[in-house]
């Protein structure tokens, strides 16, 4: 169980997801490719993902469509706040 709060850890999850995306997304476009990206969650782990295929045995899809490459950091914030907040990655659902 975190130590923080559920609300600061999935904050905490949420920033860290999308500076992930964000650096996927900016080593792909120097590299003039365009991954599929998306959201997955591993409730054993109580993670959050941001990969091309499922990244664990148990991973379950977080999102099912995939992750926009036109966003911002910001934008890619809000993006992942507004899909998680629910997930029940957090361990209380």
């Amino acid at each position: 169980m975190p130590t923080e709060s559920y609300a600061q850890y999935h904050n905490n999850e949420v920033a860290r997801i999308s500076r992930e995306a964000f650096r996927l997304m900016m080593e792909d476009s120097r590299a003039g490719i365009s991954s599929e990206l998306y959201l997955w969650f591993t409730p054993r782990l109580k993670q959050l993902h941001v990969a091309t295929e499922k990244p664990h045995e148990d991973s379950q899809i977080g999102w099912a469509e995939r992750i926009p490459t036109n966003l911002t950091q910001q934008q890619l914030d809000a993006w992942f706040a507004a899909r998680t907040g629910r997930l029940p990655y957090l361990g209380g659902a």
